[in-house]
């Protein structure tokens, strides 16, 4: 049996260190999906400048601009999250983005009153996934993209509530140990490459995301 003050020191230590180790691992082996990842999410971000540059005090257009930024920032979070072997919460913000892309798409269509009832706190963003698929020929969203986005949130409601892949994230399969901070799992690394794989393909139609929530608002009158 431990003492407490191991174990404090080992709560003390998940608390305030990251374990690079973890990190090190998930770069070595997913180097190149990183490397995309980051390419297209640094295109995504210079193209958000532009039009957030343009908006001067258009309070509409303001509030788009911020969830284009909020969705740009959350991905990039998620990533650096999930390369630190921290599944969940990556997972819990990853959802977070796909949400801000589908209400930045209907805050996009004035038809929609999306923004108005959000801005009165009358809209859900939980709706917005839907509402998207919905309203898909309004709102200048090609089917390839909306198809990631409605892949990657099916899979990723699960982050909503405790279920056994929570559980599973703290077990190794290559130690059979629990962990209390994150750890990388050789034997887990088909899944990993699962949530890489969404997360690369994601930011890969960001740039296609900012054309068309762009065009759309070009459009207002």
């Amino acid at each position: 049996m431990e003492k407490f003050e191991d174990i404090l020191r080992k709560v003390r230590s998940a608390i305030t260190q990251e374990k690079s180790e973890t990190r090190e691992n998930f770069i070595n082996h997913f180097s190149f999906d990183i490397g995309k990842f980051s390419f297209d999410m640094a295109k995504a971000f210079e193209k958000w400048k532009v039009f957030d540059d343009k908006i001067a005090n258009d309070r509409e257009k303001a509030a788009i601009s911020g969830i284009l930024y909020l969705a740009i920032t959350l991905n990039i979070t998620s990533m650096k999250l999930f390369v630190s072997g921290n599944s969940i919460a990556s997972g819990n913000i990853h959802r977070q983005v796909l949400e801000s892309i589908a209400l930045v798409f209907l805050f996009s269509e004035k038809s929609l009153d999306t923004l108005e009832l959000f801005m009165k706190q009358k809209y859900p963003a939980n709706k917005a996934i839907k509402d998207v698929i919905m309203h898909q020929s309004k709102l200048n969203l090609n089917t390839k993209s909306l198809e990631i986005l409605s892949k990657s949130y099916s899979f990723y409601q699960h982050y909503n509530n405790i279920t056994s892949n929570t559980i599973a994230s703290f077990v190794s399969i290559a130690d059979k140990a629990i962990h209390l901070v994150p750890e990388f799992d050789e034997n887990k690394i088909s899944e990993y490459k699962i949530e890489i794989d969404m997360r690369v393909h994601l930011a890969s139609i960001f740039d296609n995301i900012l054309d068309s929530v762009i065009n759309n608002v070009s459009k207002w009158k």
